[in-house]
């Protein structure tokens, strides 16, 4: 009979440490996502802030300087060579990717 209680008590205290394990996980977890969901709630406001500065600066290092803080890089791709002097120059594609957080 004391085998039997020791086992269970034991068997108990494990499980105890694995749901404190679990809900420390969890809870982990949780303050995660809120950050993430506070992250999402900034993103717009912040564009738009830097929408509204971009025509107010002056220079073009200023205005660069802000976008290198919204944009991780940019991509063309040019589709037809412009050979003759009335081809079209709007033939390329463009590529922006800005800088979201990865979750």
């Amino acid at each position: 009979m004391y085998y039997y209680n020791f086992i269970k008590k034991n068997s108990t205290i494990g499980n105890i440490e694995s749901l404190k394990s679990k809900f420390k996980e969890y809870n982990e977890l949780l303050n995660k996502n809120y950050e993430i969901q506070n992250e999402k709630g900034m993103m717009i406001p912040k564009l738009e802030y830097i929408i509204d500065l971009y025509d107010k600066l002056e220079t073009a290092e200023d205005k660069n300087i802000l976008l290198k803080s919204i944009i991780a890089k940019v991509t063309y791709l040019k589709i037809e060579k412009a050979i003759k002097k009335d081809s079209d120059p709007s033939n390329f594609e463009l590529h922006i990717y800005p800088k979201i957080p990865k979750y």
